[in-house]
């Protein structure tokens, strides 16, 4: 069983410090010795990686949200172009995929969502290259 060491040396009072062959068979541990550069360097790294593979596998919201918002900014670009009338079979794909998308989301069902906001994406940036060719005066 391990002895109860001084709390931080403020009771011994004009005596030195202990050293470290002297607190070792106490369970505390003065804070100069608490962390290894190694482990100063490493755990930071640690925690990132469990941080980041938590969010992507465990966060589908995250991933749905990331996909979502890009598949919006691309529908909202199409809508200011103009893609209602030079694409609309594209326009309305998208916009329908969009809906879609936020209805499986809200049944937390966010792989499908995540899938659906991506075919909105392509259908919007279909609507804006053919927008681009309409306004071009070539073929849609």
């Amino acid at each position: 069983m391990a002895r109860s060491p001084p709390v931080d040396g403020s009771e011994l009072r004009g005596q030195r410090p202990l050293t470290q062959t002297e607190t070792a068979g106490y369970d505390f541990v003065p804070s100069s010795m608490a962390a290894s550069p190694l482990v100063r360097r490493t755990l930071p790294r640690v925690l990132l990686c469990v941080a980041l593979s938590s969010w992507l596998t465990g966060c589908g919201n995250a991933l749905y949200a990331l996909r979502l918002n890009n598949a919006t900014g691309r529908f909202e670009e199409a809508r200011t172009m103009g893609a209602e009338q030079a694409a609309p079979y594209e326009y309305y794909s998208a916009e329908v995929r969009l809906e879609e998308a936020r209805r499986q989301a809200s049944r937390a069902e966010y792989g499908s969502a995540a899938d659906l906001a991506s075919e909105a994406e392509r259908y919007a940036a279909k609507a804006i290259d053919k927008t681009r060719v309409a306004k071009a005066g070539g073929k849609p």
